[in-house]
């Protein structure tokens, strides 16, 4: 593979500070392309390539838009209808009952190729230990490829993972195109998955936005789905806007974070009670660099304008200690609300000597960052 011929052309451009607006563009150009004379879906051709499958999926969501119903869930048309093509089950292969996990596609043009590529959560992965398959549940029947698992993250942290599909799987998968943009607090949200057997959707709006997370609000009446997590977010033109990794309720399981950030004024008092996490599709970027250049895919860490450090794909923030000149210590667990770009958004440093960044490398392994908030220095352990 010649990797400096590597050119990005439909992946989503880096929500965070990093990202150059030329990026974004390339990145999106093989979802603006015209395919007027793409085959329909109900008619697939004999040998379909991944390019295909790219401007098929490009004709179909051209005019998608979220349409309200009375007295039901909105529905976003045609991606609905067509559901069942961009969206799988991930499982261990020759594994007919147990667990499932949720996946959707992705696509991406290498070097003038286009690529199709399955997309998961990581902490789905987790729970096998075999080679992967994934299923296609189609109406009447179900389609199922070996895939293998190419680069991932961590669950806690940049909780995605990348699945090579095979050249075959063009007959049945879609890519779902990708927005560029960041989404705004307020939008209305629509994740799609498989859980407890059959297909769902869930719609909520989203109530805060940053490179690492995107927090939703999770419906009063629904409870967290087993097997949703990977599932395929989208905004209300059907673009993907990132990955479903799972909802759950601070207030009543009492993370002792929640109550020190519920009432922060970067959250304009929006209720945090139940809320479910999102991956930007702006961190898949960050694996396919770190996939094809070892390295590519850190993320810089800062406090209050001081480079600390960085962050590979496989580690995230294990919790923040600062220390005060009147000798208190105070500490702020991992959470979804923490950004590397901002570690001090969440923090009081009023009268703050010392703040420690501590950082999981893995299951047994942590560095610190050790801050002097006076001379501005930074050290490692």
């Amino acid at each position: 593979m010649n990797i400096k011929s590597f050119v990005w052309v439909c992946c989503i451009g880096l929500l965070s500070v990093n990202a150059s607006a030329q990026s974004k563009n390339t990145l999106l150009r093989v979802f603006q392309k015209s395919a007027k004379t793409a085959p329909s879906l109900t008619k697939p051709a004999v040998q379909v390539s991944f390019a295909q499958a790219a401007q098929e999926a490009q004709t179909l969501l051209a005019k998608a838009a979220l349409r309200t119903r009375m007295l039901r869930s909105p529905v976003l048309e045609p991606l609905e209808q067509n559901i069942h093509r961009f969206i799988f089950t991930i499982s261990q292969q020759g594994q007919k009952k147990g667990f499932q996990g949720s996946g959707f596609v992705i696509a991406e043009n290498l070097s003038g190729q286009t690529v199709l590529w399955g997309v998961t959560a990581k902490h789905i992965l987790n729970t096998f230990n075999g080679e992967l398959q994934i299923t296609f549940h189609l109406p009447g029947k179900t389609v199922t490829f070996p895939v293998k698992h190419v680069i991932s993250g961590r669950k806690y942290g940049l909780n995605a993972a990348l699945i090579q599909l095979p050249e075959q799987a063009a007959k049945v998968a879609r890519p779902i195109p990708l927005e560029a943009s960041a989404p705004m607090p307020g939008e209305t949200l629509v994740a799609y998955g498989f859980s407890q057997g059959k297909y769902q959707k869930l719609i909520r709006p989203l109530i805060y936005a940053s490179d690492e997370r995107l927090v939703a609000r999770f419906p009063i009446l629904n409870q967290p789905k087993p097997g949703f997590c990977g599932s395929p977010v989208v905004n209300a033109q059907g673009k993907l806007i990132g990955i479903e990794t799972g909802g759950y309720v601070p207030a009543t399981e009492k993370p002792s974070w929640y109550l020190k950030i519920k009432n922060n004024p970067f959250l304009n008092n929006v209720d945090i009670s139940r809320i479910s996490e999102i991956v930007p599709t702006g961190r898949l970027l960050l694996l396919l660099h770190e996939y094809y250049h070892p390295g590519a895919g850190q993320r810089t860490m800062y406090l209050s304008g001081i480079k600390v450090g960085t962050l590979d794909i496989t580690e995230f923030v294990e919790f923040i200690r600062v220390w005060y000149q009147d000798g208190t210590v105070r500490t702020l667990e991992r959470n979804p609300f923490i950004m590397p770009a901002m570690l001090e958004q969440w923090l009081n440093l009023n009268e703050a000597v010392q703040v420690n960044i501590q950082v999981n490398k893995n299951r047994t392994q942590h560095k610190v960052y050790r801050v002097n908030l006076k001379t501005k220095q930074v050290t490692l352990e």
